[in-house]
């Protein structure tokens, strides 16, 4: 499963995943026209699984969609679980779940870079909206890592006991927040 998918049509589209996806595991590049016009969801009827799965040792890029409706049935990765290298650019990553795991928008094992993107309304137990949970010591250049830059996390809830990082969560690794805006996200208290 690699390859280049280009959506050309500037018309808003819904694609309703009946089905989970194959799993992404070479290279491959999806790009929409816009996170307004191209939408990529799990219908509520459907049965649970997550929008995407990052395989490595696979490079994905994601440009321009909106991913939603993605649930994990209690485990990472809502929307998105990450084990390869992934970039998300310019999309919106909103309304999916992790239940009673972590990373109800986006779960990271590997190197994961968002950009220019909103992640949003989103929830887990941990990281409601992003969890991270990189490589161990010692952290190099090369270890896995979390780059958010130019990104909201705004809207994501984190609840249950032992609840932690409404919008972010950096479990282990390296991370990087790069004028990020992070506003409106919970956690209990």
């Amino acid at each position: 499963t690699g390859g280049t998918v280009n959506f050309t049509d500037a018309n808003a589209d819904i694609i309703d995943l009946a089905t989970v996806l194959p799993h992404l595991t070479t290279a491959m590049t999806i790009s929409g026209t816009g996170a307004d016009k191209i939408t990529v969801r799990r219908p509520s009827a459907s049965p649970l699984f997550r929008i995407f799965n990052v395989v490595s040792p696979a490079v994905v890029n994601l440009t321009g969609l909106t991913l939603t409706g993605g649930n994990s049935n209690n485990a990472v990765g809502g929307g998105i679980a990450n084990a390869g290298t992934l970039t998300v650019t310019a999309c919106a990553i909103t309304g999916n779940t992790a239940g009673s795991s972590g990373g109800g928008g986006i779960f990271s094992f590997g190197r994961l870079t968002v950009l220019d993107s909103t992640v949003s309304g989103n929830s887990a137990l941990s990281g409601g909206g992003v969890a991270s949970s990189t490589s161990s010591p010692p952290f190099t250049a090369a270890s896995t890592f979390t780059n958010l830059v130019n990104t909201t996390l705004s809207g994501n809830t984190v609840t249950g006991t032992g609840a932690l990082g409404g919008g972010f969560y950096n479990g282990n690794g390296l991370s990087y927040l790069v004028n990020c805006t992070i506003t409106g996200n919970s956690a209990p208290a």
